[in-house]
């Protein structure tokens, strides 16, 4: 790159030094467009500076000695330090990034991979603004007026695409992917987006010919019911999305639709007095980072630059990452309520196990109660005879039934301590005293 015009990105040139180094100069000739370039040498500028202050001799060739696992822990060290001082989630987050896209273009064989603990979380709102959550959109589906607003809710909270793109949207754009998936149910779909359709993401990247937009089961099922009752018959290069006179959407009419839905929805939930259509897109970011998804393909999915740029730029980025990484995202009614089930499913099972162990327990008391008896504790400790019943001598019997007739024996009862307690005609009892 002329690094006259690299100089001209940087007002103040407070990073024009980083230009300097070979591997700064090597990266950034894949950029073109000038925001980009200023972000990623911003970004490396943030993290030689905090590094500094520790290692004052530190520079972006030390990090490339390293390996992943230990450049992994610095860059994440200085994104804490970030966080701490000056509480921006958003510049700790692309430092993260093009940190990791500086050391992987370098080290194609060992790049950065974060773990779980890694993520940075998403970003505050403020307080005046309200991002609807995952059981919000549904209820927002179900106080729209037609079907094709509740597909144009979904496809929004799925893709995360803005009014402008829903309203370019074209029967051949969509066409091919319902009808297969009316065939085989595979899931998810993918929607293209072209310069066409969202021309934004494309002005500085004419290297790019379409970036992928996933699509999962509830917003499938519903795009596939509106597009066989209302377009299946359209032609190709017809609007997807139409009004009841058959014109476009504009941007501008779908955001009014979508804004009488959340007012409607606000009736039932009051914190959606403080939502309006493009929150909706808050929302699919939040989903993501719930579930976890990876910094670089969330942003892809977001069709932010970084993701974009890194999508065509790298060949360690895989798409069956990403659909495996979306679909645990989950973007399906009923998800919050299958997770409770599964909590109840399990402290039933629990509850299963107690039970069982109980009626052990008990089985085991008696078992005991039943050895206490047979070998017969005294309260003071003292035990009686243990021996085996052949060889332990018979004790006297507290009760004696005998004959009245019998007078011998009658007398010896009374010689041993017995006396009469009862008597009829026939038996007298004897009991000792």
């Amino acid at each position: 790159m002329n690094k006259t015009k690299f100089l001209s990105v940087f007002p103040t040139k407070s990073w024009s030094h980083l230009i300097e180094i070979p591997q700064v100069a090597a990266m950034i000739e894949e950029y073109t467009n000038k925001n980009t370039i200023f972000n990623i040498m911003r970004c490396l500028g943030y993290f030689l500076e905090e590094v500094h202050k520790s290692e004052p001799q530190f520079e972006l060739s030390d990090l490339l000695k390293l390996s992943s696992k230990d450049a992994r822990r610095k860059i994440y060290n200085v994104c804490q330090s970030i966080l701490e001082y000056d509480k921006s989630r958003r510049t700790a987050q692309q430092v993260k990034m093009w940190l990791k896209v500086f050391y992987d273009y370098h080290n194609e064989q060992n790049p950065i991979i974060w773990k779980r603990h890694h993520v940075i979380s998403s970003i505050p709102m403020r307080s005046d603004r309200y991002v609807p959550t995952h059981t919000d959109i549904f209820l927002i589906c179900d106080h729209c007026m037609n079907l094709r607003d509740k597909a144009m809710v979904l496809l929004y909270y799925n893709t995360g695409l803005t009014n402008e793109c829903l309203g370019n949207i074209r029967l051949r754009h969509i066409r091919g992917i319902l009808e297969q998936y009316k065939e085989d149910k595979k899931l998810p779909l993918i929607l293209k987006i072209t310069s066409e359709t969202y021309p934004k993401r494309f002005r500085s990247n004419n290297t790019s010919l379409w970036i992928s937009s996933l699509i999962d089961r509830d917003c499938a099922d519903l795009l596939l019911k509106y597009y066989e009752k209302h377009r299946k018959n359209a032609e190709d290069e017809e609007y997807f999305f139409i009004s009841k006179t058959g014109t476009i959407m504009t941007t501008q009419r779908i955001s009014v639709q979508i804004k009488n839905a959340i007012k409607k929805a606000s009736e039932v939930n009051p914190k959606l007095k403080k939502s309006y259509p493009n929150l909706l897109r808050h929302s699919f970011y939040n989903r993501l980072v719930g579930g976890e998804m990876e910094d670089l393909y969330r942003e892809y999915l977001m069709m932010h630059s970084t993701g974009i740029r890194e999508h065509y730029f790298s060949s360690t980025y895989h798409k069956e990452r990403i659909i495996q990484q979306y679909l645990k995202c989950s973007f399906n009614r009923g998800v919050e309520l299958e997770k409770v089930e599964r909590q109840i499913k399990a402290l039933q099972q629990k509850e299963k196990k107690v039970n069982h162990l109980e009626t052990e327990v008990t089985k085991l008391r008696k078992i005991v109660e039943g050895y206490e008896r047979m070998f017969k504790f005294e309260l003071d400790g003292v035990k009686t005879d243990l021996r085996p019943k052949n060889l332990k001598t018979e004790e006297e019997p507290k009760v004696i039934k005998i004959e009245k007739s019998d007078l011998d024996k009658y007398i010896e009862l009374r010689g041993r301590g017995y006396i009469k307690t009862m008597e009829n005609h026939e038996y007298i009892v004897m009991e000792k005293t």
